[in-house]
């Protein structure tokens, strides 16, 4: 078993030499996501950076304790649901906080104490509401929270069949998986088709030649990614985010409800609560609320590593690892110029 104490006490004699300033590059941003009042990023110095409203402590940053020898577990990747936060530590254990009214930043077992083996460990994370979901590296799925309208109960696999789930996407009374094979199921709320009927969509009879890679969720409509850069969505159409008729691009109905944009091959997929966009390049195309105003709710040009928006405002991780905010919502705080004091290997010999 690993003990910090001693390991500090056996280094002490060093500890001028392995503390230092750090030299290199400014923080980065390594994740970022969005809901209605506040917002929260991932940084490279293993901080979690919040800012918006914080009536319920949700907004709270995470900053990592600079100048141990033992640095503690850093914030990996980071979800925002309406009112809470969660996020995946390099402990591989998942960390939330804000408004656990519904249980929705309590995980299960599973998920709160690291585990020995990677496979169980969480992989992907989605935050809806007042319920998260997660995934594990072993493909396994757990939701906790809210479950009114089972949007905390992933279907269980038939006796004759395997689900390996590989990403999940969490809305406001419902959710989405994908596994491995590239076949999506959705469950909870259905009552605009945004679950599909609780059908499992499978490419091979839907799009035979194209296989799903992505599947996000926004309140009452869902939306899928295909290797082929196509953008599938379903459900709720009261704010153009299914399709735009007024639009240039090519729509087609493929199943009744199910609706394909096939004029651009986009290569990322980003679903707000009743609006969606796709990224090809440092090309954005959006349909939807807010879009159909325009300025200043379109995300600006440049290809995101990573993007986000719900009803109102959005942020994006550029290709540099910038952080930036648009629309109307709060702006994003600076990354500062270094992580502080960092360890540095010491220099053998003279």
């Amino acid at each position: 078993m690993y003990h910090p104490r001693r390991a500090s006490l056996l280094l002490l004699p060093f500890a001028s030499a392995l503390l230092s300033r750090d030299a290199a590059a400014a923080p980065t941003a390594l994740d970022v996501d969005v809901h209605y009042t506040h917002a929260c990023a991932t940084t490279s110095c293993g901080d979690a950076l919040c800012w918006g409203d914080n009536g319920f402590g949700q907004a709270t940053s995470r900053i990592i304790p600079r100048g141990q020898l033992t640095p503690p577990p850093r914030y990996t990747s980071i979800t925002t649901g309406l009112l809470h936060t969660c996020s995946i530590m390099s402990s591989r254990v998942v960390a939330c906080w804000g408004d656990n009214s519904s249980g929705q930043r309590t995980p299960p077992p599973q998920f709160a104490t690291a585990s020995l083996n990677p496979g169980y460990s969480p992989a992907e994370i989605d935050a809806g509401w007042f319920h998260t979901c997660a995934t594990t590296g072993y493909g396994s799925i757990a939701c906790w929270g809210d479950n009114s309208s089972g949007q905390s109960s992933p279907p269980a696999a038939p006796f004759d069949d395997d689900y390996v789930w590989v990403d999940v996407s969490a809305g406001a009374w419902h959710s989405c998986g994908l596994m491995v094979d590239g076949r999506i199921a959705c469950w909870g709320a259905d009552d605009d088709d945004q679950s599909f009927g609780h059908a499992i969509i499978d490419e091979a009879w839907l799009l035979p030649n194209e296989e799903f890679v992505d599947v996000e969720v926004g309140d009452q409509h869902s939306c899928a990614l295909t290797d082929h850069g196509h953008i599938y969505c379903w459900g709720s159409n009261d704010d153009g985010q299914l399709y735009d008729a007024q639009n240039d691009f090519d729509w087609a109905e493929v199943v009744p409800g199910f609706y394909r944009a096939t004029t651009i091959e986009f290569d990322r997929l980003v679903v707000g609560a009743v609006g969606t966009c796709g990224f090809a390049g440092a090309q954005s195309v959006c349909w939807g609320a807010p879009f159909d105003t325009g300025a200043p709710y379109l995300p600006p040009a440049g290809s995101p590593s990573d993007a986000a928006y719900v009803a109102n405002f959005g942020c994006k991780i550029d290709g540099a690892g910038g952080l930036s905010c648009w629309g109307y919502g709060p702006s994003a705080p600076s990354l500062g110029s270094s992580c502080g004091l960092t360890l540095t290997r010491p220099r053998l010999g003279g």
